[in-house]
C-alpha cells in the first residue's frame, strides 16, 4: 500500500517535470530543460514497470500452475508470490529515484531569477549606449565636447 502512494506521488512528480521543464533539486539547486524532463520520465517509471512485471510475473505462474495440472494455487505459495512482487516493486522504486536524484545532481545549477534576467538585459543596454570617458583618448575629448553642445542624451545618442 505504502508503496503503491510512493509510485503514485513520483508519476505526479515526473509528469509536472514532464511538462514544467523544470524540478527544484534543493533550495539552491534546480534542474531545467532536457535534464528536467529525462528526470520526469524516470520518476514516472515505477509504476508502469511494476504493473508490467507483475503482470508478466502472474501469467507465468499460472502457465506454469497449468502446466503441472494444478486448478489453483497454494495459499503458501501466494504469500512467496507476493513477498516477491513486494521486493521487486521496491527495488524499482527505489532504484528510480536514486536514478532520478543522480541525474538530478549531476544537471542541477542555481536557478536563473526572472529579477536577474532583467537585469542582465538592462545592464547590456547601458553598456551598448556606453560612451568613452574623455580622458580615453583625444577623439574621445571632441566627442564628449561636441555631446556636450549638442546636448546628448543616452536614449537619443544622435541628440535630436
Amino acid at each position: 500500500m505504502c508503496g503503491c502512494i510512493v509510485e503514485i506521488a513520483m508519476l505526479v512528480m515526473g509528469i509536472v517535470a514532464l511538462v514544467k521543464g523544470r524540478i527544484p533539486l534543493t533550495r539552491t539547486r534546480v534542474v531545467e530543460g532536457t535534464a528536467a524532463r529525462v528526470v520526469g520520465l524516470i520518476l514516472m517509471l515505477p509504476l508502469p514497470l511494476a504493473l508490467g512485471f507483475g503482470f508478466i510475473y502472474g501469467v507465468g505462474i499460472g502457465v506454469s500452475a497449468a502446466q503441472q495440472g494444478k486448478s489453483q494455487i497454494d495459499p503458501k505459495e501466494i504469500e512467496k508470490i507476493q513477498t516477491t512482487a513486494k521486493f521487486v516493486e521496491l527495488g524499482l522504486i527505489v532504484g528510480c529515484a536514486l536514478t532520478a536524484v543522480v541525474v538530478g545532481a549531476v544537471t542541477a545549477r542555481p536557478p536563473k531569477l526572472k529579477e536577474d534576467i532583467d537585469l542582465d538585459e538592462e545592464a547590456s543596454a547601458r553598456w551598448d549606449r556606453r560612451r568613452p570617458a574623455p580622458d580615453e583618448d583625444e577623439e574621445g575629448v571632441r566627442r564628449h565636447e561636441r555631446e556636450k553642445e549638442e546636448g546628448y542624451r543616452p536614449d537619443n545618442p544622435q541628440g535630436r
